[in-house]
């Protein structure tokens, strides 16, 4: 069998990770397990693989959502903006 000698590994994780409140339980606790398995294995695998993590904040509205849904996010947010999908695109390739 082959083995990967060195490489990298970027997971998706939520910027909401944080917190302990949510209405999508098993979503965030499986974000957060994600979080913690990126935070182990950075320490476990260096200097052969790093590996990160991209915690994008508020880029989409969920299908259904009202057309103010974004705007009051947006709000309690310090830089008063959304990201965006090229944000997330752009991080990637940073870390690549």
């Amino acid at each position: 069998s082959r083995q990967c000698k060195k490489g990298q590994i970027i997971n998706l994780v939520d910027s909401k990770v944080s917190q302990n409140k949510s209405l999508y339980f098993t979503y965030l606790l499986s974000k957060k397990s994600l979080l913690e398995f990126t935070k182990m294995s950075a320490l476990s695998l260096a200097p052969r693989f790093r590996v990160n993590a991209i915690a994008p904040g508020v880029i989409l509205a969920p299908v259904g959502s009202s057309k103010n849904y974004l705007e009051n996010l947006i709000e309690k947010v310090p830089l008063k903006k959304s990201g965006s999908l090229k944000d997330i695109s752009q991080a990637l390739i940073f870390l690549i």
